[in-house]
């Protein structure tokens, strides 16, 4: 019997706590004999888990829990997150959100159960929106604005081709380009994305008539002779008259002939030769000559 259980022909005692045991022994004609108290120890469990967590930076995989000392139970210790077999790594990296489990075992297989981890990740931006102008005639003269961010935190910085980040949210002076914008917030969450800002045509679009009459007409259409043109950073054109002497000369896109010489005085009516350069972005040019007719 032991602790004045039920005698028994049993000699094993299995499945036993820590504590004190008294067995009697009695035999085929009732004479008992009680053996020397025997005294169940168990060893202490590990009580204790020290741990740094380190949590994932805007909804990456990235987190990590680092296991540090063991209070109680007996080394050498192994570990087990979230289940896994136990092993002796104390490391346990590229994690995501979640809850974590950490389960120590002694060298006894005594266990511990550390409280929950919680690792949280603020959450990053997902998208962005933008706005363009276009480049027009070659030039540098296109922009980017970024607006509507979705998700992170304020404030947000801005960066044009992986150069520093700026608080402005505008870029200009632009060309035609891939551009690759991102946006950063107060976490440091980055989202970017690919821009393309396709040019307008850079081809020049000119008109020049060939015919006006200067007589001093006020609700006349067609007092003045002056080139219309787009695309173009600047001009020089040259009025000759027959004889290839030089009568006017327009160095403005915004100026006209009124049909008078470079003293002002009124030329007759006739047939006379322009040249014209244009002067186009990049300091292209493109070279221009014809006829116009004065009528008075």
């Amino acid at each position: 019997s032991i602790n004045n259980s039920p005698f028994s022909t049993n000699t094993n005692f299995t499945n036993l706590s820590a504590g004190n045991y008294q067995i009697i022994i009695k035999d085929a004609n009732g004479c008992e004999f009680s053996l020397p108290a025997i005294t169940l120890v168990s060893p202490n469990s590990p009580t204790d888990l020290s741990v740094t967590t380190l949590n994932p930076s805007c909804a990456q995989n990235d987190g990590s829990i680092s296991l540090g000392t063991v209070s109680g139970g007996s080394s050498p210790y192994l570990f087990s997150l979230n289940g896994s077999t136990f092993s002796t790594a104390i490391n346990f990296s590229n994690l995501a959100s979640g809850s974590y489990q950490i389960v120590v075992q002694d060298a006894n297989s005594c266990t511990y159960n550390a409280p929950l981890i919680n690792l949280t990740s603020p959450n990053g931006i997902s998208d962005f929106q933008t706005t363009l102008v276009t480049p027009s005639c070659g030039a540098s003269n296109g922009s980017i604005t970024v607006l509507g961010v979705a998700g992170g935190q304020n404030p947000y910085s801005y960066s044009l081709n992986s150069l520093s980040y700026q608080t402005d949210n505008f870029f200009n002076g632009l060309t035609d380009a891939n551009y690759l914008i991102s946006v950063s917030d107060a976490n440091g969450c980055q989202f970017e994305k690919n821009v393309i800002l396709n040019a307008n045509s850079g081809n020049p679009i000119v008109f020049i008539p060939n015919v006006f009459s200067p007589n001093d007409d006020p609700n006349s259409v067609n007092e003045l002779w002056g080139i219309k043109a787009s695309c173009i950073e600047g001009l020089n054109c040259q009025i000759l008259n027959r004889w290839g002497n030089l009568v006017h000369e327009i160095n403005d896109p915004n100026e006209s002939w009124n049909g008078n010489d470079q003293s002002g005085n009124k030329v007759s009516s006739g047939v006379y030769f322009y040249k014209l350069i244009l002067t186009l972005a990049g300091d292209k040019q493109e070279n221009y000559h014809g006829f116009i007719t004065l009528i008075r």
